[in-house]
């Protein structure tokens, strides 16, 4: 997602083409993961995230050329302190960090961006060969519990994929 504060930018921002603005010029926060990065260019020219086309994603790499002037900041971690400080006006933000920015600073602008979003999971696996497969198996049935999955998923703000924890998690 986009969050910007609408106190320091005085363009309208309706998605990822927005950071590329020359009036965002030293002032745009993005994350330093080049999957992310070459996705939001991907998308802008209407491709899927996930090409494998070689020009397609070469072609991408030039866009975000453009978009350097802008960058102020690469970060994957706690990228909305620096909007948060006004280190940077405008962030794309995992929504995780989101929540956190919005609590900083309520006054925030979210934009869902025109051209789509991304969608990532994280998962857990016990490795082959692992010395306490029992340990980790323990550990996994630990959090998959409902009320335990639910907590976890208040604290780390992302969408939780833990049915077992629905009846448990705040509205």
């Amino acid at each position: 997602l986009i969050v910007y504060d609408p106190s320091h930018v005085t363009t309208e921002i309706t998605g990822y083409e927005s950071l590329w603005d020359p009036s965002l010029e030293d002032s745009v926060g993005i994350m330093d993961t080049e999957r992310v990065i070459t996705g939001i260019a991907l998308k802008i020219m209407g491709e899927s995230f996930n090409t494998e086309n070689a020009d397609t994603i070469r072609q991408a790499g030039k866009m975000l050329l453009d978009l350097a002037p802008n960058v102020r900041v690469l970060s994957n971690d706690q990228t909305q302190d620096y909007l948060l400080s006004g280190d940077v006006s405008v962030a794309f933000l995992f929504t995780s960090q989101v929540v956190l920015a919005l609590q900083g600073n309520p006054d925030l602008k979210v934009v869902y961006p025109k051209e789509g979003l991304g969608f990532g999971c994280d998962a857990l696996f016990v490795p082959a060969n692992a010395p306490h497969a029992d340990n980790a198996y323990q550990f996994l049935n630990y959090i998959l519990q409902g009320e335990v999955g639910a907590d976890i998923s208040t604290q780390v703000w992302y969408l939780c994929p833990n049915k077992a924890a629905y009846e448990y998690l705040p509205e």
